[in-house]
């Protein structure tokens, strides 16, 4: 949607941040605010260095209202995932969207619906439900792609509707679709989607994929070590420093890459690898960090990755 906006839609400024979880950067609202005071800088050809305080008093709310009336079609602000920033530091931090906004500024925002701030229920509200059976018998289809054939009408309709508790959360049948996909061959689907079925949510799925991924990349202690240092970053890690801190070798660690990233367990995003959801996050941590010695391992890791983003500031 985003794309079709910027390019089909022309006299219109798009501003837009997505929240990746509530323990990361991107949900901070200070970042959000500034993100977007330099963006407005840039629209009215202003430069950034000079200017203090942003995105208090007169300066933020002129500066929309200035770009506003600049663009024929006006000024549009998304925002992906609010509710990772919490209702209260919403109303506190980013009072400028409880505002008065400009005439033609609209303001489109996702969040779960205990997040919404009472301001905000007068709004015009799509409510995304749960999928319907039929919807995620076609998600499915679609995610699963040549290996759907192999399927027998038994197994499409477990997959689909048996555990509608699980099977309705999109994340949950694109996880399976992509883990079956994953190796088509034919004798061991079956043991492969009764294993993925008998998972009770989310969470649990993910482990299951987690402990098959350590068999099917042959590296399991790779696999954990990147897994941990891509969790245990806030905001994700360089490929670079990554293979680096994992003494990697590009021929080792591809194949790994790809397995992570048709997985949904990892994503790319502004040139860093980082987890998915917060999701993956705890189920990578409810899996390897059980234990007595979970804080000391948490500890380990942690130094690593300071140790390491130090080092970057101290080179020349």
């Amino acid at each position: 949607w985003l794309s079709r906006q910027l390019s089909n839609q022309t006299g219109q400024f798009l501003l837009y941040h997505f929240l990746i979880s509530s323990v990361s950067a991107t949900s901070d609202a200070i970042t959000i605010t500034q993100r977007f005071f330099y963006k407005l800088l840039q629209a009215v050809g202003l430069p950034p260095s000079g200017v203090c305080n942003f995105g208090h008093g007169e300066t933020f709310s002129r500066l929309l209202d200035k770009v506003s009336s600049q663009q024929t079609n006006g000024l549009v602000i998304v925002l992906d995932g609010v509710c990772y920033i919490g209702k209260q530091l919403l109303a506190d931090k980013l009072s400028w969207l409880m505002d008065p906004l400009p005439v033609e500024t609209r303001v489109i925002v996702s969040c779960s619906e205990n997040a919404v701030p009472d301001r905000w229920r007068s709004w015009p509200t799509l409510r995304v439900n749960p999928l319907t059976a039929q919807e995620t018998k076609s998600l499915l289809r679609l995610s699963l792609g040549p290996t759907h054939n192999l399927l027998v009408p038994d197994q499409e309709t477990a997959l689909s509707s048996s555990s509608r508790s699980k099977s309705s959360n999109p994340y949950f049948t694109t996880l399976i679709s992509h883990h079956l996909s994953s190796d088509s061959n034919p004798s061991i689907l079956p043991a492969r989607i009764k294993a993925c079925l008998e998972c009770k949510d989310v969470g649990d799925l993910l482990e299951h994929i987690l402990g098959q991924l350590e068999v099917i990349s042959r590296q399991k202690e790779l696999l954990i070590r990147v897994l941990i240092l891509v969790c245990f970053s806030r905001d994700g890690v360089m490929e670079m420093d990554l293979l680096d801190m994992c003494n990697l070798t590009w021929s080792t660690w591809l194949p790994l890459r790809h397995l992570l990233l048709h997985h949904h367990l990892l994503a790319e995003c502004g040139g860093l690898l980082m987890c998915l959801s917060s999701t993956v996050r705890n189920a990578v941590q409810r899996k390897y960090f059980n234990g007595v010695q979970e804080e000391n391992l948490r500890r380990k890791w942690t130094t690593l990755l300071l140790d390491r983003f130090n080092a970057g500031f101290r080179s020349p």
